[in-house]
């Protein structure tokens, strides 16, 4: 039987709230009707393709800074930066009319995947190392915390793709002037 040390029982504690954070932000019930929604206000292979060029090119842009930046001054301040520009991702994102837009809802995106994921992974192994005193169980750690990110985006995918397939059943509210 395996014994559970206390290292062991403080680091589990210590990440948990981690683990509740990455499963929550993960949990984004657009995901699974966004392309659909894309074809409804222009987008063409064209488009997608230049939207996702310019993602492309803003996140290892971003990666750098957020980086230094999270050493500097604080990787609990990036972490806050990357969940408020999720938002206001979701926020531009769900109120977008046009390519343009819904372009630039994207390149948040790109801002909150660029400091979110150096700044996550420095401080498990932080967390780590500061309780267990050596960084054996980083990987351990790590893969535990990308397990649990895959949970919310599943869950997203399950609840999106159940709520856009009965949302035709029920009365949408529409905007003035739409057919």
């Amino acid at each position: 039987m395996l014994m559970r040390t206390p290292t062991r029982t403080r680091l589990r504690k210590r990440l948990l709230p981690l683990h509740i954070a990455v499963g929550l932000q993960g949990f984004m019930l657009w995901v699974p009707v966004e392309k659909l929604f894309m074809t409804e206000i222009g987008f063409d292979a064209a488009a997608v393709g230049a939207m996702a060029a310019a993602y492309a090119a803003l996140v290892p842009i971003i990666e750098i800074p957020s980086g230094i930046l999270a050493d500097r001054w604080s990787r609990r301040g990036v972490l806050i930066v990357a969940s408020l520009s999720l938002l206001l991702c979701s926020l531009i994102g769900g109120l977008s009319t046009n390519v343009l837009t819904y372009t630039v809802s994207a390149l948040v995106l790109g801002v909150y995947f660029a400091m979110y994921s150096g700044t996550m992974d420095s401080i498990i192994y932080d967390t780590v190392l500061e309780e267990a005193g050596d960084s054996n169980t980083f990987e351990q750690r790590l893969g535990r915390w990308c397990r649990t990110g895959a949970v919310g985006p599943e869950a997203a995918r399950r609840g999106g793709g159940y709520g856009g397939e009965n949302a035709r059943d029920h009365v949408v509210p529409r905007w003035p002037g739409d057919r």
